[in-house]
């Protein structure tokens, strides 16, 4: 059996909708209304929020089909590029993954990157899928699958090394820092190709993090200074 994860690549119209369900609502802990941040690109879809759950589902419905047919055969494009991108860059960042997380092994051995219309980005812990924005450079696009990785293996990492010591909000803030932290370095930043920024809520903390983890680069030992800081 494999070691490491398989990354499937999908796109889905129903997945779609379920992702645009989702932001109807949603406001990030990192300060930013990703519905009012969605509208600016379907200014469409402006007055979603005001509807009934009977006309949000119309229009959803509507407005999925109505971009699909235009985007569609774009987005199986970038889906054939993708994968075999990705499957580039996988035995680097496994690797290195392995290091930082002390061998940790992966929760699920197959998880699923849905290709999205919406440029916000969103993973889901329990059933292992996270979206992809669309128009992305392929580093860009690696850089995407790495951060949500990174989230996944973090967060069960956490849960058999450290559960219960932080409250759900700080967890995630947390997370989100370490994220960044990782990503930044080698081989992470040359297989993304860019620098990864902070939250701007989180960038005075991360600032404060960012020694303690250059100093040893232990997992643990970060995680337990970070925890009364954070």
């Amino acid at each position: 059996m494999n070691k490491y994860p398989k990354v499937n690549f999908r796109i889905s119209r129903e997945m779609e909708k379920e992702n645009l369900r989702f932001f109807i609502s949603y406001k990030s802990r990192s300060g930013q209304d990703s519905f009012l941040m969605l509208i600016r690109k379907f200014p469409e879809l402006k007055d979603l929020r005001e509807k009934s759950k009977e006309e949000q589902e119309k229009i959803i419905s509507e407005f999925v089909a109505k971009k699909y047919s235009k985007m569609e055969n774009s987005l199986k494009e970038d889906l054939a590029k993708l994968e075999p991108y990705w499957d580039k860059t996988t035995k680097q960042f496994f690797e290195a993954t392995d290091k930082i997380f002390n061998n940790h092994p992966w929760k699920l051995s197959e998880f699923i990157a849905y290709l999205t219309i919406f440029s916000r980005y969103r993973y889901n812990l329990d059933e292992g899928y996270f979206y992809i924005p669309p128009n992305f450079s392929y580093g860009s696009w690696n850089l995407v699958c790495m951060h949500e990785m990174l989230h996944f293996h973090f967060f069960d990492y956490w849960d058999k090394h450290f559960s219960g010591r932080l409250e759900k909000g700080k967890l995630w803030d947390l997370s989100e820092i370490l994220n960044v932290l990782i990503l930044n370095e080698h081989p992470f930043r040359y297989l993304g190709g860019q620098d990864t920024p902070p939250y701007p809520a989180h960038k005075e903390k991360y600032e404060e993090l960012k020694p303690l983890w250059n100093s040893r680069k232990d997992l643990n030992d970060f995680l337990e200074k970070a925890i009364v800081r954070v």
